[in-house]
Formats: C-alpha cells, sequence, structure tokens
C-alpha cells in the first residue's frame, strides 16, 4: 500500500481510498509551537487528527497515523520530553483502537536496518529547567530521559545543548550529531555517546569530529565503542580516560594543555597524536598504544611515568619516532616513559631537561650506538641503558641515587666510551672505583660505569 506525500501541511491532499473505501491522508510534517512549557501535549492534541485515519481490519479497529516529520519549536520541560516518549501509550488510549500503525513513507532509513522512523526535529527547541517527582532538570542540559526519544523518532536535538549528561545517549541510534557540537557545548559526561549507534556510512567510514572551542570536558569513555575515528579539538578541555573510545586512529588535540593519566591506555587503534600545546602528559596516559606512530607535542615540558611505555616483546613493540625538536622544552622524563619504544629519542636539543627517571628508555634491543645527556641535568635515576659512546654534557654530575655498593650495583648509564665536558673529567672522577678488577672498567660516583674506561673531554 502506498501513500503519496501532501503538498501542504495546511491543505492536507488525500491518497485515493484504499480496498475498504477508507481515504488516507499523505505522507505529512506536524510543527508544533510551544509557547509555554509542558503544553506540548495540549498542541499536540490540536493537531493529530489531521494525520489520523481509523478504520475496521477484520473487527478490530485500527488508528493508523501518516506522520513524517514532526518539528516542535519553542520551550520544552521534562513533562514535555516524557509525553513524547510515551507517545504510543498516548495515541492507544485517546483512539481506544485496538491497534495503532504510523505509517512513515518519506524517510531514508541511514541505520541501514529495520524500518525508519519518524524525525523528530527539535532543532528550535530550548529545554528549560522543570521539576519532575521531586528532581530538578537543568535548562539546556541533555539527559538519558531526551536520549530515550531515540527508542522511537530520529531525533535532530537543539542547537543549544550546553551539557550532554551521563549515559545521555548511551546504546542510542544517533540520527545526527551535528547540533549536539554546537558552540553553547560545554561538557560531555562520562559514557555519555558509549556503544551508540551512528549512521550505517559512518559506522563503515568511521566518524570524524570537531569538538567546539566551548567544549571544557570529556568524560571517561564517551565514545566508547562507537566509530569515532578522528577527533579535534579547539581549546583546553578536560580531556578524562578513554574520553574518545576504543577506535580513535587519529589525535588533534588544539588547545589541550594537559593529557591526563591513563588518557587512551591500550588504544590498539591509535596511530597519530597532535598535540600542538600540550605541556604535560600523565602517568601511562599512551600505554599499550602499539601502534602509535607519529606524534608530535612541540610544547611538552612534563612526561611522567609510562606515559609512552609498552611491554618489551618483540612482537609488539612500538615504533614510535619522537623528533628532537619536539623536546626543546622538555624539563622531566618519568620512570619508564619510553619503555619498549624501538627507537630512543634523540635529547640533543633538550636543553631544559632536568630530570631523568629510571628505565625511561628500557628496551630488549642490544647495545645502542650513543647517547647524550643536554647540559642542564641534574638528575637521573638507574639504568638509562647500554651504549657504545656516552656524551654527558652537564659540567657537574647528575645526581644518582641508586645502589652502587659492591658487588651488587646498579648504573645510570653503561658505555663503552665516554664523553665529558672540558676541564669536568677530575670533576667526575671523583669516588670513582674499578667495579670489576682486573677489567678496566671505571664506575662513577654519577652512576656511569665505562667498560673500556676511557674517558674524553669534549
Amino acid at each position: 500500500m502506498s501513500f503519496s506525500s501532501c503538498g501542504s501541511d495546511d491543505d492536507p491532499t488525500p491518497d485515493k481510498p484504499d480496498d475498504n473505501g477508507t481515504e488516507k491522508p499523505g505522507s505529512k510534517t506536524m510543527i508544533l509551537n510551544v509557547e509555554k512549557g509542558s503544553t506540548l501535549k495540549q498542541v499536540f492534541d490540536e493537531q493529530i487528527s489531521q494525520f489520523q485515519v481509523t478504520y475496521d481490519n477484520y473487527g478490530m479497529e485500527t488508528a493508523e497515523f501518516h506522520l513524517d516529520t514532526i518539528i516542535a519549536k519553542g520551550n520544552l520541560t521534562i513533562e514535555d520530553i516524557n509525553f513524547l516518549n510515551n507517545l504510543d501509550r498516548y495515541l492507544y488510549e485517546v483512539t481506544e483502537a485496538h491497534n495503532v500503525i504510523w505509517e512513515v513513507t518519506d524517510v531514508e532509513n541511514i541505520f541501514g536496518q529495520g524500518d525508519p522512523s519518524p524525525i523528530l526535529d527539535l532543532s528550535e527547541t530550548q529545554f528549560v529547567e522543570s521539576t519532575l517527582w521531586g528532581e530538578t532538570y537543568l535548562a539546556n542540559h541533555l539527559y538519558p530521559e531526551a536520549g530515550e526519544l531515540t527508542n522511537r523518532f530520529f531525533v535532530i536535538f537543539p542547537k543549544n545543548i550546553e551539557v550532554i549528561e551521563e549515559e545521555a545517549l548511551e546504546y542510542k541510534y544517533i540520527y545526527d550529531i551535528t547540533n549536539l557540537l554546537g558552540e553553547c557545548l560545554q561538557e560531555i559526561g562520562e559514557s555519555a555517546f558509549a556503544n551508540a549507534q551512528f549512521p550505517q556510512k559512518e559506522e563503515e567510514n568511521g566518524l570524524e569530529l570537531v569538538f567546539p572551542s566551548s567544549l571544557k570536558k570529556i568524560g571517561s569513555n564517551a565514545f566508547y565503542e562507537t566509530p569515532l575515528k578522528k577527533a579535534t579539538t579547539s581549546n583546553n578541555a578536560t580531556l578524562e580516560p578513554g574520553a574518545f573510545g576504543n577506535r580513535i586512529e587519529i589525535l588533534e588535540l588544539n588547545g589541550v594543555e594537559e593529557i591526563c593519566t591513563s588518557f587512551a591506555s591500550s588504544e590498539l587503534s591509535l596511530t597519530t597524536v597532535y598535540m600542538q600545546d600540550v605541556k604535560y602528559i600523565g602517568e601511562r596516559a599512551f600505554w599499550g598504544c602499539y601502534n602509535l606512530e607519529t606524534v608530535s607535542m612541540p610544547h611538552i615540558e612534563y612526561i611522567e611515568k609510562e606515559a609512552f611505555g609498552q611491554t618489551t616483546t618483540n612482537d609488539n613493540r612500538s615504533n614510535l619516532e619522537i623528533k628532537a625538536e619536539d623536546l626543546k622544552n622538555l624539563k622531566k622524563i618519568g620512570d619508564y616513559a619510553f619503555k619498549g619504544i624501538n627507537k630512543m629519542p634523540d635529547l640533543s636539543l633538550a636543553t631544559n631537561l632536568i630530570k631523568i627517571g629510571d628505565q625511561p628508555f628500557s628496551n630488549s634491543d642490544p647495545k645502542r650506538p650513543e647517547i647524550i645527556i643536554p647540559q642542564n641535568v641534574k638528575e637521573w635515576g638507574y639504568n638509562l641503558g647500554e651504549f657504545k659512546i656516552a656524551h654527558i654534557y652537564p659540567k657537574l654530575p647528575p645526581l644518582y641515587e641508586g645502589d652502587l655498593e659492591l658487588p651488587y650495583y646498579s648504573t645510570a648509564i653503561y658505555c663503552d666510551t665516554l664523553y665529558v665536558p672540558k676541564g669536568c673529567k677530575n670533576i667526575y672522577m671523583e669516588g670513582a672505583k674499578n667495579p670489576r678488577p682486573p677489567l678496566p672498567n671505571i664506575l662513577l660516583s654519577c652512576g656511569i660505569e665505562v667498560a673500556t674506561g676511557i674517558i674524553l673531554e669534549e
């Protein structure tokens, strides 16, 4: 059975009679102007008869509604939202029919499965502050109750949403996310879109989102198990662990200054991160991101414990390569910060570096060619690695708090040949000892062991 669309909302054009002689209205759009909150039901009642056909179907009365789109305008309260959520039940009550059927004819099902739903366009509405059953619902907040609308409609949400509450759209169908990322948006709550279903095209090709400059916070797991592939921020928003979900591949974090602890831990899909303004990367921020290959962080100052760490098995070590010029503002490298990274970062331009933690570059690779320690390093931990050549540029040996007691001692650096600044060899040699006689090894009090005993000035 087919129906044709009306040429005008004000002048319904009936379709041809069906087999039992009942005339049916064509597909239509209902416009609801709600000037005062909590009056949506009244406005709806005034119009619904234009879209209704009631007929007898084998002895059972059937109410059929021909409605493709509902456009609401004005102010909506939580009472109005609940009315829309329970619209099917309401229609059964007011028609007293055995069956209630929605006929949707001109709406494409962009989700690729099931029958299409009517479109509910709320883009010109405002969610106003209201109270229901003793609970207050704040203005311009999208609560799970509004998210429930997606169970019945393809929803276009208001443009002025400021906060998307926790789990508001979890497991929901997101017909159009555009308005939700408008310039009024300030916060996306924990698991707000977790496991949400997006249109088939985006599910297959990946979702790319640009977040507004007004946004201040994205909660943990906000986009968990969604097809979000690329995300771009525009200001210094707080990003909680797993904010962009577990399928993210590319991050462009503009304006963001701090990356939190466990930000993207074990996100195997993540390949590229641009952190233009980031100064601080927290513990385990990118731990386990084995496929991470490109990182840009030109203003980084602090890289905390295990920030880019990986396990050290040969099968899953990261090919991440850090640009030397990106470390020129770096002040601290935390313990195990680059554990398991195939290529050790070049510290030659890190002239502001003060502290290096324990085992920051630990790796199962063989002895590396060389390491360069910049002139301002004042403290380092144990086991920075084994090298053929070590260039140590601080004029005073860095403080080492590891165990130098023989025979079970630890070292900061183990090398074949050591280079120190001109005129500083005697300073470095103070307290030196041979830990392995009769071998020529020299163990310095700053934790450097020189296997050949060759220490040169440059």
